[in-house]
């Protein structure tokens, strides 16, 4: 007897136990949730493609390895396969939990081995004319303008420059209150140029008093959301001749940081990463900028040594 239509399959029914438990259990930012179910459904189709079983009890180790082969037959990247094995890892080892399967077959797959392909930031001239392509005569170019310009004086998220409050500026001490993305809600400062704070203040002013306190809104004082700043960046990159992210404006701080002189320690305290893996990602990018700063500081060259 068919199931009656709009009836849940089993796998969507684990899947909305999963995302309610990482929801409400674990406060997970819906950005995350929304990466699971896409992750997730970008799965469900490799498997239904290779003929796996429609309920997620009965795969198996070899359904998903033949899924993966059909999506790096697909052209997916090593990276985006990883991220949809991790999602699905986590949903076997929820359903482990729950007393739903008795095994995770995802456990045991090998993950794909993702070539040491460091980001690519922006260099100094491709900068000026981003900066430039938005038309600062206008309430949402002025806006975008200060938001890129505050993000690559200090390496901001996206998430974290859409979160900002104005309690959270500190602008007479050029100071920024961040709460992180990540799940234990850490917080940090960071700090701006004293040009980078006179902008802000000029866009605050600009601004005006709203319902919201949001420090970047819409022109109708609504706060904006991610995409939009992903399309209107997308924009002044094609104006300028680049291909413009928000993570890239965050790369092009971390280059101008190190090639400025700074250090990777204090580099991963601003940038808010747990460790210093990706630092070091960022060293081994621009090894010629690092090589100029050793060439001027190595305390070889004050000694006369033949």
């Amino acid at each position: 007897m068919p199931e009656p239509q709009g009836t849940p399959t089993l796998w969507e029914e684990w899947v909305n136990a999963f995302l309610a438990e990482q929801r409400d259990a674990k406060g997970h930012r819906e950005r995350t949730l929304e990466l699971h179910m896409q992750s997730l459904s970008l799965m469900r189709r490799a498997l239904d493609r290779v003929g796996a079983p429609a309920d997620p009890r009965d795969l198996t180790r070899a359904h998903i390895v033949a899924a993966i082969v059909h999506l790096r037959n697909s052209g997916r990247q090593p990276r985006t396969i990883n991220l949809q094995l991790q999602s699905l890892s986590q949903l076997f080892a929820f359903a482990v939990a729950e007393g739903r399967c008795p095994g995770n077959p995802v456990a045991s797959v090998p993950r794909q081995r993702v070539p040491d392909k460091p980001p690519r930031a922006l260099h100094d001239d491709e900068l000026v004319r981003v900066l430039q392509a938005p038309k600062a005569e206008t309430f949402a170019g002025m806006r975008d303008r200060v938001m890129m310009r505050l993000m690559l004086d200090t390496g901001l998220r996206l998430g974290e420059v859409l979160r900002l409050r104005l309690d959270d500026l500190d602008l007479p001490h050029r100071a920024v209150h961040v709460s992180e993305e990540s799940k234990t809600h850490a917080v940090r400062f960071v700090y701006l140029s004293a040009g980078t704070a006179a902008a802000l203040d000029g866009y605050i002013e600009r601004r005006g008093a709203l319902r919201h306190d949001f420090v970047f809104v819409s022109r109708q004082g609504r706060p904006i959301n991610r995409y939009t700043v992903e399309e209107n960046f997308e924009r002044y990159g094609a104006a300028a001749g680049v291909r413009l992210t928000p993570h890239r404006l965050r790369h092009s701080f971390a280059r101008m940081y190190l090639a400025n002189g700074g250090d990777p320690l204090s580099l991963q305290q601003i940038l808010g990463h747990s460790d210093l893996e990706m630092v070091k990602r960022y060293a081994r990018l621009w090894g010629s900028d690092l090589q100029a700063l050793h060439d001027r500081y190595s305390p070889l060259r004050r000694l006369d040594l033949h």
